[in-house]
């Protein structure tokens, strides 16, 4: 798992410093969590896509460090196996948001 997490971020970074860009970006990984059973505070089965957006930025804010620390991030992605996905008024999946 932690090898497909740092390829798909090799692949973002390389997008990041496409030679057309003027500004480049450097791609640091602070810190990998991969969650193998459920983490206190971390509540994803059965969610809606919104609780699960809410759950993971409450979750991961108490996680990180103070910003004077060299073990602060910026930035927290969550990369899941679930189906994220949201509903529309007709209670169809919408197929314009990232998703199986």
């Amino acid at each position: 798992m932690q090898n497909t997490v740092l390829a798909i971020l090799n692949e973002v970074q390389l997008i990041y410093n496409y030679q057309s860009l003027k500004t480049k970006f450097k791609i640091v990984v602070v810190k990998l969590d991969i969650l193998t059973e459920g983490e206190e505070g971390l509540m994803l089965q059965m969610a809606t896509l919104i609780y699960i957006w809410i759950t993971f930025c409450s979750w991961q804010s108490s996680k990180n460090p103070p910003i004077n620390s060299e073990l602060h991030w910026d930035h927290a992605l969550m990369l899941s196996g679930y189906d994220l996905h949201k509903l529309t008024p007709e209670m169809r999946k919408n197929k314009k948001v990232l998703g199986k």
